[in-house]
């Protein structure tokens, strides 16, 4: 899989969330450092699989984007 695509588990993972504002909440109010791993835990409790890696590359995608968005 290339990185810009995500996988199943982080699909599935990004739409709970979107679907579920206690979780969105609780892990916006996450330190950086601990995010990723919260990430994974939370998604283990939903049933979904991701790995760290997945949520990293997540993320880089994610500042990617925003870095082309803004600073054009």
């Amino acid at each position: 899989m290339g990185d810009t695509q995500r996988t199943n588990g982080m699909n599935a993972l990004h739409a709970r969330v979107h679907a579920d504002f206690e979780l969105a909440r609780s892990l916006a109010r996450l330190e950086p450092e601990r995010f990723a791993s919260a990430l994974v835990e939370a998604a283990g409790e939903l049933g979904i699989e991701v790995t760290g890696q997945d949520v990293e590359a997540a993320v880089m995608r994610g500042r990617g984007e925003w870095l082309q968005r803004w600073l054009r």
